[in-house]
């Protein structure tokens, strides 16, 4: 049975709720075992054992969060050859694709030999707390079940 780690971080519980979101769609797409945990309790050194890793984070300033930061960075020197990765971030409106772009730019740099599936996904708040906007959290399943597809 394949397998598929979703990172975030979340200060309002926003980002959470799209992890989560996600995760039900990667489940819904296929037999894929999915567990969903905070940047900061992940064991990174079991991140190989895994087939798909999705990383989201809250847009600060254009940028994804300081702890998905320095997440990414302790990626460099793991063997993620072949592995299927995809990014997401909460933002406002305006905002859209700033935050998962740079991790998928981090990715790239940290990972090389994994391979992006899917564009990202922004989901838009209504500030700072949020909440998530009406219509935001069907694109979180559809894009876990695109996640999902990528390896089957």
């Amino acid at each position: 049975m394949a397998t598929a780690l979703i990172v975030y971080d979340s200060k309002y519980g926003n980002t959470k709720i799209v992890a989560e979101e996600i995760a039900e769609g990667v489940r819904e797409g296929g037999e894929i075992q999915t567990t969903v945990s905070f940047v900061e309790d992940v064991d990174v050194g079991k991140i190989p054992e895994y087939d798909i890793l999705v990383i989201g984070a809250p847009n600060y300033y254009s940028k994804p969060s300081e702890k998905v930061g320095r997440f990414i960075k302790e990626l460099e020197g793991l063997d993620l050859e072949g592995k299927r990765v995809a990014a997401f971030d909460t933002c406002l409106r305006k905002q859209e694709g700033r935050a998962f772009g740079r991790i998928e730019k981090d990715i790239r740099e940290m990972a090389p030999g994994a391979q992006l599936v899917t564009p990202g996904l922004s989901i838009l708040v209504g500030g700072t707390k949020g909440p998530i906007l009406d219509g935001e959290l069907p694109k979180c399943e559809e894009f876990g079940k695109r996640i999902a597809n990528s390896i089957m």
